[in-house]
């Protein structure tokens, strides 16, 4: 029986020094015979094979990256597997026009934003810096009263 022909479905079948042997697929550990099992490749460690601010999801045969909220990858795909020296890097969300409401300034902070008010205008509830979408705050004009 040729060897080849008893390989394992996530092996294929290469000569080595003369002799046929089944070699589990890249992505895969085991004989290569009777068994080859997926390598988890996050197991490894999220930030050493995804790199800073990324998490990694295994798949059968491989893996990919996904940059936390507040990044992206720096080749702007939404996934990524870093071969390519793909890594996340900070979003400034205060490029997005009104990210703080009317009379709210932003400044861009690592993974994320905070926003303060434009002199003539605070916060309802005395709060210097807020986070728009979490803290449901605004800026409201100072009432001039005479």
């Amino acid at each position: 029986m040729c060897v080849c022909t008893s390989c394992h479905a996530d092996a294929t079948c290469q000569q080595q020094d003369g002799k046929y042997a089944c070699i589990c697929n890249y992505g895969f550990v085991g004989n290569g015979r009777t068994h080859c099992q997926d390598k988890d490749e996050c197991q490894i460690g999220t930030s050493e094979i995804c790199g800073e601010h990324a998490s990694c999801h295994n798949t059968h045969g491989s893996f990919y990256c996904i940059c936390l909220e507040g990044y992206k990858a720096s080749n702007n795909n939404s996934v990524f597997i870093p071969n390519d020296g793909t890594h996340c890097v900070d979003i400034d969300e205060c490029e997005a026009s009104d990210i703080c409401g009317l009379g709210g300034l932003c400044v861009n902070i690592v993974g994320s934003y905070k926003c303060s008010c434009a002199e003539g205008y605070r916060t309802k509830n005395g709060a210097k810096t807020f986070h728009p979408p979490t803290d449901r705050i605004s800026c409201e004009g100072e009432r001039l009263e005479f």
